[in-house]
């Protein structure tokens, strides 16, 4: 570990951004017989090479957005026998998949391209609103009752995904007990 004494004791030409490359380069030619200051070196190649590698991409993906309808987020669930769940999402060229998971476990994949005005209506500068809605059933007697976590998560073409809406529900059993 490095303490604070030892950064002190950081050469010059480590502490100008505009040295970096000439002082790697120069480190890797000198075998410098100082721990220290080698160690430092590869740590500022090492974090130049990582931020020029992450900032390298050029494209830049948009994540989906949307909601779920039914049933209405921030509200208690109660989930028995066929669970519906509706909604919409738009994404960057298109939606791919809206799938819903239980306590992170992929359950279902939305039917994709139902008919919403309303989201055509809001947003009339996108071209997939018209056909942005989504359904999706499950059979919850498979699941165990009690307490669980639903999470609707769309996934646009170019691969980003998006929370739509994540739900604290309670499965009954037929009886409607927990």
């Amino acid at each position: 570990m490095v303490s604070r004494t030892s950064l002190a004791k950081i050469p010059p030409e480590l502490a100008n951004p505009s040295k970096l490359s000439y002082s790697a380069r120069s480190a890797m030619r000198t075998k410098e017989t100082s721990t220290f200051s080698s160690t430092i070196r590869a740590l500022w190649f090492a974090a130049v090479l990582l931020l020029t590698v992450s900032c390298g991409s050029k494209t830049h993906a948009k994540l989906p957005y949307g909601t779920v309808d039914t049933p209405p987020l921030g509200q208690q669930v109660g989930l028995k026998g066929m669970a519906s769940f509706v909604g919409w999402a738009i994404g960057e060229n298109g939606i791919s998949d809206v799938a819903i998971y239980v306590d992170r476990v992929y359950v279902v994949s939305a039917q994709l391209g139902l008919v919403r005005p309303d989201v055509a209506a809001a947003f009339p500068k996108e071209t997939a609103a018209r056909t942005a809605g989504w359904q999706a059933s499950f059979d919850c007697t498979n699941i165990p009752a009690g307490p669980h976590e639903v999470v609707v998560q769309a996934t646009a073409t170019n691969g980003a995904r998006r929370d739509l809406g994540v739900f604290q529900v309670v499965v009954l059993n037929v009886d409607g007990s927990k």
